[in-house]
């Protein structure tokens, strides 16, 4: 049972930056709604940054929690212990739990205890996973984790046909190839590329692109850990073509709404010539 503790610094730019955001238009909306004389419960909301630990002290190599991760840790050791005393059930289960105190976010840490027990000689490959969250960021920690019986469940599983292999495609180097080229889509930890945005399918659109460059390449991107630049740059130059599409259809969108907003300045002046 793994809490959150305290996050990498490029998680805690992205998090501030979306929460600013967000508080921002929280108050946008709340004075637009007081403007036109609707009244708003007074209940004050929660503040997001009480989930987020403090920071790391490199001084005195201590971690500092907010009050609120301190008291959201002490429940789930509260919980096992009374299960483990009370449920004969509990007798014989291993709990192993990492609080605030330990730098990290829970997925990372809990996927972190794993891949150190598949490293122990006495580990046993039959073990078996099971993984609840519905971040975006857990599919590529399971895959990373290279474990054959790892399950995660989130709250919409949908079942399809199983994937065949097809010609010398290698199922491990493609997902080798596909994490790297996620980054691309945006992260809690780096932003994403212009025009490349998951709620608009860009993840799709760039594995459509993968797909269709793989069959040219010589080999795969991802070699061991180390990216080809020459065959990243192609699948990115194939990206520019649908890039380039989408950029003349936002000029020709505003094009039309420019063209708009003219058409009555340019008909009155065409009843101004036809009058005189």
């Amino acid at each position: 049972m793994a809490v959150d503790g305290v996050a990498p610094r490029a998680k805690m730019i992205q998090q501030r930056s979306r929460r600013f955001r967000t508080a921002e238009e929280a108050k946008a909306f709340r004075e637009k709604a007081e403007s036109k004389g609707e009244k708003l419960p007074d209940v004050k909301a929660f503040d997001s940054n009480s989930i987020m630990p403090g920071v790391f002290c490199v001084v005195s190599y201590s971690v500092l929690g907010t009050p609120f991760m301190v008291r959201l840790a002490a429940q789930p050791r509260y919980f096992v212990d009374k299960k483990i005393t009370e449920d004969a059930n509990w007798r014989g289960v291993q709990v192993v739990s990492s609080g605030h105190e330990v730098p990290g976010e829970g997925e990372h840490k809990i996927t972190e205890y794993i891949r150190l027990s598949r490293a122990q000689p006495d580990y046993n490959p039959n073990v078996r996973h099971c993984l609840y969250g519905l971040d975006a960021d857990l599919i590529v920690l399971v895959l990373l984790s290279r474990d054959l019986h790892f399950c995660l469940l989130r709250e919409e599983v949908k079942f399809g046909p199983a994937a065949t292999k097809k010609g010398a495609i290698s199922l491990e180097r493609v997902i080798d190839d596909f994490i790297p080229l996620a980054v691309f889509v945006g992260n809690d930890f780096l932003p994403n590329l212009p025009d490349l945005h998951a709620r608009e399918n860009g993840l799709e659109r760039l594995f459509d692109v993968y797909k269709k460059i793989l069959p040219s390449l010589d080999a795969y991107i991802n070699l061991g850990g180390v990216i080809n630049t020459k065959r990243l740059q192609v699948v990115l130059d194939e990206m520019t073509i649908w890039e380039r599409e989408i950029f003349e259809r936002k000029i020709r969108g505003l094009d039309l709404v420019q063209g708009k907003a003219e058409w009555p300045k340019k008909f009155f002046l065409s009843c101004v010539l036809l009058v005189s």
